[in-house]
């Protein structure tokens, strides 16, 4: 990701890798650097603004979605991994045989989802749609 300050604005050209890339530059650049950031597989898959948080929501094609600040230099606030449901025809006969020896709810269990891109925040930030690739 570049980032160049150009008077009071700010630009930033995302790439999908952390090195040099070329980036369009406005007039009257005062500063124009590569922003080096780290995901879980090195890469920058989607990217969503959270106005209500003021952050960056990330997406890098593996079960993560990173939250970075808005602001240069875009630092990393925080993570969460991303799951789903594992819903398969024998885990739902044995979570339901089970549940019914022990007559306790039957346990969940989780899978990772991968390849998360094309990232949207709505609904105040409550929620991230995506895309899965």
């Amino acid at each position: 990701m570049h980032h160049t300050q150009a008077n009071q604005g700010c630009v930033s050209q995302p790439t999908n890798q952390p090195t040099n890339q070329p980036t369009n530059q406005p007039t009257n650049q005062s500063i124009n650097q590569p922003i080096r950031f780290s995901t879980a597989t090195g890469q920058g898959w989607g990217l969503a603004y959270d106005a209500s948080a003021r952050e960056l929501v990330v997406s890098d094609g593996s079960d993560h979605l990173f939250f970075w600040a808005a602001a240069f230099p875009f630092a990393e606030k925080r993570f969460l991994r991303v799951t789903l449901p594992v819903t398969t025809a024998s885990a739902a006969a044995a979570a339901a045989a089970t549940a019914a020896a022990t007559a306790a709810p039957p346990a969940e269990s989780f899978a990772p989802l991968w390849y998360i891109n094309e990232l949207e925040v709505i609904n105040g930030g409550r929620f991230a749609l995506a895309n899965v690739w």
